[in-house]
């Protein structure tokens, strides 16, 4: 229900007492009826002209409606999402400005912020090197989100990230599943095994994405096969 204003409710008790008064002969009980309703319109307009009150009412209309309460496990993942939502900040700062994105860093954040939102649950796939089958099969979903975006309006702009095209953010959703695998691996090979030993790691993917650009520099046509 609406909260009346104090200007509705003195309205409202006015059209009382004016209906009282109405009514014929006053009896007695119309005559208690009156005064409460007399009193009750004194009380408000007092009230109304609380200095106190007129400030408390003041400051609880510029506060918005009050949020259900968090859990503890929820705020912390919010703190974190924040966190790290800052870092990329930064870096989107220094990209406009130098044009330079530090590889590595994306793809630890990319996969803490997955990780934070619970797609990282070692109950539903196997964490590490293991999880690759799950994890290249949800990027594969988002290579068929490309090919719909490719036939259906690729210049509609995206309901996600305003000022960029649906098939621009698609490409990114890719990248972004890519890097947040790579950083999972990464992460998980930490805790178990030494530097040398790792498969997969976020400084190893950095290089080797240079190197096989060059190496695929020196290619012959069709890298050699007949197609």
């Amino acid at each position: 229900m609406k909260k009346l204003s104090t200007a509705e409710e003195i309205q409202i008790l006015k059209n009382r007492i004016t209906e009282l008064e109405n009514r014929g002969p006053i009896s007695p009980e119309r005559m208690i009826a009156q005064e409460v309703a007399r009193k009750a319109v004194r009380e408000t307009v007092d009230k109304a002209l609380d200095p106190l009150h007129v400030a408390a009412e003041a400051f609880k209309a510029t506060r918005p409606n009050k949020a259900p309460a968090m859990s503890k496990e929820d705020r912390l993942r919010v703190e974190a999402l924040k966190e790290r939502r800052i870092r990329l900040e930064d870096i989107q700062a220094d990209f406009e400005t130098t044009g330079k994105i530090p590889l590595e860093s994306l793809v630890r954040i990319a996969s803490d912020i997955a990780s934070i939102n619970g797609f990282h649950d070692p109950d539903k796939h196997p964490p590490g090197i293991a999880g690759i089958p799950h994890m290249i099969g949800l990027n594969v979903s988002e290579f068929g989100e490309i090919i719909e975006r490719s036939r259906k309006n690729p210049t509609a702009i995206d309901e996600h990230v305003p000022g960029r095209t649906n098939l621009e953010v698609e490409c990114a959703d890719v990248v972004i599943r890519l890097l947040d695998m790579i950083g999972h691996c990464d992460a998980v090979s930490m805790l178990n095994e030494p530097v040398e030993r790792r498969p997969l790691t976020a400084h190893g993917f950095a290089a080797a994405l240079i190197e096989k650009m060059i190496a695929n520099s020196k290619r012959p046509l069709r890298h050699g096969k007949d197609r």
